[in-house]
């Protein structure tokens, strides 16, 4: 292959016509240096690779280190400059001398792709230590919420009960955890076989209460009232002809008598009550402690067969313990 060159027959590059000027590759080095004198540049080592991933820079000092973008963009001018360089007075010709540039040209090419390798491996590290931080951090902020629901609702817990004292056939009870009770009955005429059923009632109220945990794990529990809402009866349309239950209620359930109605067996009828009757009842439960059973009031009725429960509610302090323990993440980049 022919060589053509732009000054001397005999080859040489280095003519007036190509005007290149060198390109200053001192001060990258010194930069990347970073105040080591005795600091030479050859290749991106493996201690270099983990300044790099650790955002240290190629050369850190005891008490300096320039940033990888520093020491990036510093590599990068110090490869383009000895590669111009080497290049301005290169002789084409000359194949050996062109090879040996070839080389030089993947060398600096192979360190810088290196140590931008370096730099974004570190940076993915340093993603995947986030999101592990972030699952431990969401740990904890699901056990401090743990902690939170435990003292509002999750260290205590009430249950509510009833005694059968008399009961006739549909008699139904529910008490609830919020104080809500349900109360159904059904009077019946008991001198057929089967008894004949007459009418049905339903009786809805609740347990006005207040419950707190105080600085030492126990339970502070607050029976101010007990409300009586609605009672509804249903006639059979039996045609009765005999005497008439009397309905009762008592709050707490031996003591006052707060309501009372003579029933109507053969027509329907609804009364709302709406009082909130009084019941002052409180006191402490300490950690795993229940309260006494309260029976907080009695519904009866005086009939030829009679129907009377005693309704309970009680407090219960079961303060668990919660496990504050999370699985810290094994990245120690941070």
């Amino acid at each position: 292959m022919a060589c053509s060159t732009c000054g001397t027959s005999g080859g040489s590059s280095g003519g007036s016509c190509c005007k290149l000027k060198a390109m200053d590759v001192d001060t990258p080095l010194d930069n990347i240096a970073n105040g080591d004198k005795n600091f030479c540049f050859s290749e991106i080592t493996d201690q270099i690779c983990e300044s790099l991933a650790n955002d240290e820079g190629i050369h850190p000092s005891a008490t300096n280190q320039n940033s990888d973008c520093d020491d990036l963009s510093s590599l990068n001018d110090l490869a383009t400059g000895s590669l111009h360089n080497a290049l301005m007075t290169l002789n084409m010709c000359d194949v050996d001398a062109y090879k040996c540039w070839l080389d030089s040209l993947l060398s600096w090419q192979w360190n810088v792709d290196k140590a931008i390798i370096c730099a974004i491996c570190g940076i993915w590290e340093k993603i995947h230590c986030l999101d592990e931080k972030e699952k431990y951090l969401q740990c904890q902020i699901d056990k401090i919420k743990d902690i939170l629901l435990s003292l509002v609702y999750g260290n205590v817990d009430t249950k509510g009960s009833y005694v059968v004292q008399q009961e006739t056939p549909n008699l139904s009870v529910v008490v609830n955890k919020d104080g809500s009770f349900r109360y159904e009955w059904s009077d019946w005429n008991t001198a057929p076989n089967p008894w004949q059923e007459l009418g049905h009632g339903v009786l809805t109220g609740k347990v006005n209460f207040t419950m707190a945990v105080n600085k030492d794990g126990g339970l502070d529990y607050h029976i101010t009232s007990i409300h009586i809402g609605t009672i509804t009866y249903t006639t059979k349309n039996a045609g009765w002809t005999g005497s008439e239950p009397r309905y009762y209620i008592l709050v707490p359930a031996d003591g006052t008598q707060r309501w009372t109605r003579s029933g109507t067996v053969n027509s329907s009828w609804s009364v709302n009550v709406n009082e909130n009757y009084p019941f002052d009842h409180k006191g402490t439960i300490t950690p795993n402690q229940e309260s006494e059973i309260i029976a907080f009031m009695t519904w009866g009725a005086d009939w030829s067969v009679d129907d009377k429960v005693k309704l309970q509610f009680k407090f219960i302090n079961n303060n668990d313990t919660i496990d504050l323990d999370c699985p810290a993440p094994d990245c120690k980049v941070f």
